[in-house]
């Protein structure tokens, strides 16, 4: 990756837009940042990062904080990188989010964060999440490790140079794919506790099911129960312990059981023997009652028998009520007949009345269409002359058009001659200032062209020469040549006032021939104005002035337009005549044809009502003589004596029916409470005596024996079901618990493995484990270029055994010296040494983790300080690493204050402040 241009704008310390043409350094070798303290040099780095990234390049940067403070209020914050990679280039622009004034109003609002990405194949990329994935993808390298890779800045490598091992895991976590083993390491850790807990659950499961197992005091097992309550004994000995209770419980319901079963036998016994007494005592008193019951129904029985005869001796009248409603009965149907004929003969009236009625309808009906047809006739005669007025309107319609069209065209025509004398006014007043500035320009050109032949004695002296022949007098000598006055012209001078002079003649000349034109085209207009006046307005003056042709015209039209508008009233009263009389065309036939219809209609309708007035007589003689021959006038009235017939014959029948009925039910009683009386003797006669007191005193011990026995056996089976529970969960909690045992083991090992704290054993946790292969690889890539820094002296190496075996280890680095063969900790260097080791222990990170991205390469890169604390020689191959690092296609900057680089190195961004507040950049190539 190479950046080619960089762009900011409000950005830092730099309060305006500044461009940085970074292809200008070249493609390879060194390049110095340098400047005033606080100008802005990291902040360059910081726009490059923020730019691929939307972040800054260190942790200790906020993107909020790149407002410049320097800044117009309107001047927006914005970076736009333009760099190149694997032979593409690209373009990317971001901008924070930062407080601006409000557009609308006052006060301000937050401007939000913006990405953009242009990529070679044309497409853009937006929202500044999706940028930042593009560029990891383009680069292959997230923010932290662009960061680590292209900036060598000297305190984050003294850092890295002086950390202990937990130090180096996180720089190296973030730098190197080794935190799934870190989450491995808190995932196997995290689980010993879970796992721990589940033991701990499983235990305390066995302790509260054991708790709950129940057994009495009086039980000889009691005290052993006491000692597995309070814990005391094994897990197995209880479950033991349990089985045995069980066993012993499980015999004691037996033997219930068994008991039980011989009391209720015996029970039963008793039971029945109090039965039978019972039924006894019942006999009797069911014998005593219905004793008395059969002499109540012998009374019943001779009452009943009374009332059936009284109602047999009223049979006769039944007979008699019987005929008279057969008579009645034989009548209705003619009943019937009358309300019919009486219906035929109210509808028919009613039907004469509407007959009566439509007729009288339609003989006014007839008398008013009668009355229409002669207005209307009257009318279209009156409309005769409709069709020859409306053609003479039209013709008056035509004319006055044609007039107000005429009149339209010498309006246009009167535009044309005011715009044609507007034309000849601007074309005279251009000639007349065109011909001043031509004679102004002709007096400058004779005053110039006298001065000129009054000055051509001193032109020519000026050309004289001594021992050359005088054009005019040919003397060799020339002891007194003339002088030129000091304002004279020379000939170009005159030439160019005398070009101007042609130029000013020549516009007159143009401005002289228009006037000319817009004359003649003034002439012709009027003339064409006039000609169409005495056409169209013959009794108005022709050589009237413009402005009074303008108010005839406008007269004239006034006059035209009101006799149009009084024409097309009269046109439009003449079309409304014709279309009534195109009205009465069509509806005096219609009125003809319907008033014939209405004479048919009603002859008709007199010959249907003379037939239903027959037909009424008719009706009327039928209805008298069946009401005559009807002993009731209205059939309601034979309905009502039906019905009286029918309730009082009901009423008779049901009188004997019910006596008949009472008297059998007292025969059936009678004979019912005699043969109760028969089987109740017989039932008391052939029972057995009973001891009823000493029965039920032996039904009363068996109940409490039973009751005693059933409380003992619902003991013993709350006592076995919850027994038998808790020996089953016992025993599945008891097997969890073994495997969780086992689980936590061998969980507890591997964890004390990968986390570097098995007893005894180096602390060396899984990643750091991993860390240590990378830590190896930089280490080596390093020492390449530390011994030619430190002239084959120091070398970097991981130190292989702990300095104490309490913390982590594995990630110390100690320092070889060459020089008197020994090794001890790098923080023993001095500060020279200290920065030759970081940088190059910088370089080796940026080369192992350009490998480790699978390759990548970064032409670009930045070194931060550092140098001034190194002697001229250290200097030397500080500078000589570095070049031997930008060789090939890779530039390096230096940021620095130290002069001595400034001599060393041609190629340099120099940034300024600005005493204005904000800084600047220059490129020296």
């Amino acid at each position: 990756m190479r950046p080619l241009h960089l762009t900011l704008s409000a950005f830092g310390p730099y309060a305006g837009q500044v461009e940085i043409p970074l292809e200008q350094l070249g493609e390879r070798g060194l390049y110095l940042i340098t400047g005033d303290t606080g100008a802005g040099k990291t902040t360059l780095f910081d726009a490059i990062t923020y730019a691929l990234y939307g972040e800054p390049s260190g942790d200790n940067r906020d993107p909020s904080m790149f407002r410049s403070k320097y800044a117009q209020p309107d001047t927006p914050t914005w970076v736009e990188l333009v760099f190149s990679y694997g032979g593409q280039t690209y373009t990317v622009r971001r901008s924070p989010e930062y407080e601006r004034p409000a557009k609308r109003g006052g006060g301000t609002t937050l401007q939000r964060a913006e990405a953009e990405l242009h990529l070679p194949d044309g497409r853009l990329v937006t929202k500044t999440r999706e940028v930042t994935g593009e560029i990891v993808n383009i680069i292959g390298l997230d923010r932290s490790q662009f960061a680590q890779i292209a900036m060598i800045a000297q305190g984050d490598f003294l850092k890295l140079l002086l950390a202990d091992t937990r130090s180096r895991q996180e720089i190296f976590r973030k730098l190197f794919p080794t935190r799934g083993y870190m989450v491995f390491q808190e995932k196997v850790k995290s689980e010993i506790g879970a796992l721990q807990r589940q033991c701990e659950a499983a235990r305390a499961s066995v302790k509260q099911y054991i708790d709950g197992v129940l057994c009495p005091r009086e039980d000889p097992m009691y005290p052993q129960w006491e000692r597995a309550w309070a814990g005391e004994l094994p897990i197995q000995e209880t479950v033991e312990l349990l089985e045995t209770l069980l066993d012993q419980d499980r015999e004691r319901d037996t033997q219930c059981s068994e008991e039980l079963e011989q009391l209720d036998g015996e029970w039963k016994a008793v039971t029945a023997l109090l039965a039978k007494a019972e039924e006894l005592e019942k006999a009797q008193s069911q014998l005593e009652e219905a004793q008395a019951r059969r002499k109540t129904c012998a009374a019943q029985w001779e009452a009943a028998q009374q009332q059936l005869e009284a109602q047999t001796a009223q049979a006769s009248q039944l007979e008699g009520l019987r005929a008279q409603l057969a008579d009645l009965e034989a009548e209705l149907p003619r009943y019937q007949e009358l309300d019919q004929l009486r219906q035929n003969l109210t509808a028919l009236v009613q039907n004469i009345r509407r007959q009566s009625a439509r007729l009288e309808e339609q003989e006014s009906e007839q008398q008013r269409r009668e009355k229409e047809l002669e207005l209307w006739r009257q009318e279209r005669a009156g409309l005769e002359e409709a069709g020859a007025q409306r053609e003479r309107l039209l013709g008056q319609q035509t004319r006055a058009q044609e007039q107000s069209q005429q009149l339209e065209e010498l309006n246009t025509l009167l535009a044309g001659c005011r715009q044609a004398r507007v034309n000849l006014e601007n074309a005279q007043k251009r000639y007349g200032v065109a011909r001043q500035k031509a004679q102004a320009a002709q007096e400058d050109y004779t005053g110039k062209n006298q001065a000129f032949l009054d000055e051509q004695a001193g032109i020519l002296a000026q050309q004289l020469a001594e021992g050359q022949p005088c054009p005019v007098c040919g003397s060799l000598t020339h002891p007194t040549p003339a002088q030129l006055s000091p304002g004279a012209p020379t000939e170009e001078e005159l030439n160019r006032v005398k070009q101007a002079w042609e130029a000013a003649q020549q516009t007159a000349s143009t401005w002289s021939v228009e006037a000319g034109k817009a004359r003649t085209a003034l002439e012709e207009r009027e003339q064409r104005l006039r000609s169409q006046m005495a056409h169209v307005l013959p009794e108005q003056g022709a050589d009237q002035p413009l402005d009074q042709v303008a108010q005839s015209i406008q007269e004239a039209q006034r006059k035209a337009q009101e006799a149009l508008d009084q024409v097309r009233g009269q046109l439009g009263q003449v079309e409304a005549a014709l279309a009534r009389k195109r009205q009465l065309d069509t509806q005096i036939p219609q009125q003809e044809q319907r008033l014939g219809e209405l004479e048919q209609a009603m002859s008709s309708a007199r010959e249907q009502l003379a037939g239903a007035n027959s037909r009424r007589e008719e009706l009327e003689g039928q209805v008298h003589t069946l009401e005559e021959q009807l002993r009731y006038p209205q059939a309601d009235q034979a309905r009502q004596e039906q019905s009286d017939l029918k309730g009082k014959l009901q009423r008779l029948e049901e009188a004997q029916t019910q006596a008949q009925r009472r008297a059998n039910a007292a025969q059936l009683a009678l004979t019912g409470a005699e043969e109760a009386v028969k089987q109740l003797k017989q039932l008391v006669e052939q029972s057995q005596p009973v001891d009823v007191e000493t029965q039920r005193a032996r039904s009363q011990e068996l109940t409490l024996r039973r009751a005693q026995l059933t409380a003992v056996q619902r003991e013993l089976h709350t006592r076995l079901t919850t027994n038998r529970t808790a020996l089953e969960q016992i025993q599945g909690k008891t097997a969890q618990l073994t495997q969780l045992e086992q689980r936590y083991t061998w969980v507890r090992t591997l964890s004390n493995t990968v986390n570097g704290t098995l007893p005894g054993k180096e602390k060396i946790a899984l990643e750091t484990y991993v860390q240590m292969t990378f830590f190896d690889r930089i280490l080596r890539r390093a020492n390449l270029r530390l011994l030619v820094m430190t002239g084959g002296q120091y070398e970097l190496k991981r130190r292989r055994e702990a300095a104490g075996s309490r913390g982590q280890s594995g990630l110390e680095m100690d320092v070889i010296d060459h020089y008197n063969g020994t090794e001890r900790s790098v923080k023993s260097l001095s500060g020279g040494e200290s920065f030759q080791a970081s940088l190059a222990l910088a370089l080796g990170l940026s080369d192992e983790i350009q490998s480790s991205a699978g390759g990548i390469r970064l032409d670009t890169m930045f070194v931060d300080e550092g140098f001034g604390s190194l002697d001229e020689e250290s200097l030397s191959k500080a500078m000589g690493a570095l070049g031997d690092l930008a060789q090939g296609n890779r530039l390096v900057g230096i940021i620095s204050h130290v002069s001595e680089l400034k001599e060393k190195i041609d190629k340099q961004i120099v940034v300024r402040k600005d005493r204005t507040g904000g800084s600047r950049v220059e490129i020296v190539v």
